[in-house]
């Protein structure tokens, strides 16, 4: 095979989630206005529905995504893996400390 040369680049995404949530109308969400009226507490209302969110039964989808080149490019961790288009699926990528020199085999 012949030697092939690439850049290690830094990537981030951003994944955007969106749900719906049903608010139940409490007696907390409303406040008196001066003529006696009711009026929805919007401040409220957002913060239940906040709260709602963190509930494990929402469905949340993905609403969009962006890659990006991250901000701080760096060295590749000892735990992470880098995708290199120029191997075989399934075939392993090494970073160039965990290749093993041939005359140390």
């Amino acid at each position: 095979m012949s030697e092939t040369y690439s850049v290690l680049v830094h990537l981030q995404r951003t994944v955007v989630l969106d749900a719906y949530v049903s608010v139940p109308v409490t007696e907390e969400l409303l406040r008196q206005e001066a003529d006696g009226s009711h009026r929805l507490n919007t401040d409220k209302l957002f913060a239940a529905a906040r709260e709602l969110g963190n509930d494990r039964r929402v469905d949340w989808q993905v609403e969009s995504s962006d890659t990006q080149v991250h901000g701080i490019q760096k060295p590749l961790p000892e735990d992470r893996v880098t995708f290199n288009p120029f191997l075989a699926d399934g075939e392993a990528d090494e970073s160039p400390d965990q290749k093993q020199n041939p005359d140390q085999s």
